[in-house]
């Protein structure tokens, strides 16, 4: 005979298996298509579209030399989340 409590142990238990095994079909990771990689290298290729995101980096660093924190030689490597390319920042702010 099927208890009460058997039916829902077993209900709770087939609930968490599926759910478990949607979840981790969810999380895969693809290649970036060739096209869609090429055009963002082009959205990133000169010195300017590097200016808002250096500008931002070199505000931070310069507050954290205001405050101490770093040293003002300190510079900073940082990468463009669009092409990777590396940059190199430093603060602007001498004492």
């Amino acid at each position: 005979m099927l208890t009460r409590r058997h039916l829902l142990l077993t209900t709770a238990v087939t609930s968490a298996l599926g759910l478990s095994a949607a979840r981790a079909v969810a999380l895969s990771t693809e290649p970036m298509a060739a096209e869609d990689l090429q055009a963002m290298r082009l959205a990133c290729g000169g010195a300017l579209s590097h200016a808002e995101l250096m500008a931002e980096a070199r505000l931070f660093l310069d507050g954290q030399v205001q405050a101490g924190e770093r040293a003002a030689d300190y510079s900073e490597t940082i990468q463009c989340p669009l092409c990777a390319c590396s940059l190199q920042v430093v603060p602007e702010i001498r004492f």
